[in-house]
């Protein structure tokens, strides 16, 4: 199993999802919430729950409360063995020898659940928060000062998180100069081939990755592009980041 992950959406997961599933050895599926954000926040609850109440229980005996009990062991082996039989099913679906998943809110606490269950292979792509920014802006999925920090907030906490992950990484920057490069090392990363022509066939091609209503910046015709910012918002990234952002 391969996860592709990112800090945000707008990174080039998607880009990377039809590349390497171009080679036919890994199809990557789109991104599923439940098994990655629910399934896992539930099992960190569940532990933090019986964690937090064992140890009060322990320092003061006139608390009690359920999580004392084994009942919070039950669920986390619930919430896993759940995680483990959706990864029967979507490999057993899968029209390729291996499956992957997209992931575009890269957690921690997710990454390390899955992780200690699946063992999968991870790759992690990002990119300069202006675009991403830019990008949002275009999506109608910003529209105030507020929602750019919380981006930015998200961004920064991700990169932080992943800097010391043993896992192979890259930029959308990247890729988009140097696709072949990027290719061959995720080649060699993962055991696959890329075709050079396919890659360029999918480079040459900007695909309009959510399809919706218009009013909320969405188009079935074309590819929605960046828009520019406002003074202040170039300001609350520059205030809410803490590195050098892409002019």
């Amino acid at each position: 199993m391969l996860i592709i992950w990112a800090p945000t959406a707008r990174c080039g997961v998607t880009l990377l999802q039809r590349l390497i599933t171009s080679t036919n050895a890994i199809f990557v599926y789109g991104e599923n919430a439940f098994l990655m954000r629910f399934l896992p926040d539930k099992i960190m609850e569940a532990r933090a729950n019986r964690d937090q109440s064992r140890a009060r229980f322990i320092n003061d005996q006139n608390f009690w409360s359920s999580s004392v009990n084994p009942e919070p062991d039950k669920m986390i082996d619930f919430y896993s063995a759940t995680i483990c039989n959706l990864f029967d099913k979507y490999q057993g679906d899968c029209p390729s020898p291996e499956f992957g998943i997209k992931e575009p809110l890269f957690h921690k606490g997710r990454y390390e659940v899955i992780n200690n269950i699946l063992h999968p292979r991870h790759i992690y792509i990002s990119r300069g928060i202006t675009d991403i920014i830019r990008s949002y802006k275009a999506r109608k999925w910003i529209v105030n000062i507020e929602q750019v920090r919380q981006v930015c907030a998200l961004w920064m906490q991700a990169n932080k998180d992943i800097a010391d992950l043993p896992i192979y990484k890259t930029t959308y920057e990247r890729l988009v100069s140097d696709p072949h490069e990027v290719c061959y090392e995720i080649g060699k990363e993962l055991d696959i081939e890329f075709n050079a022509d396919k890659v360029d066939s999918i480079m040459q091609c900007k695909v309009n990755t959510f399809l919706g209503s218009p009013h909320e910046g969405h188009s079935f015709k074309e590819y929605i592009n960046p828009v520019e910012l406002t003074k202040e918002e170039l300001e609350a990234i520059l205030n809410g980041t803490t590195v050098v952002v892409n002019e």
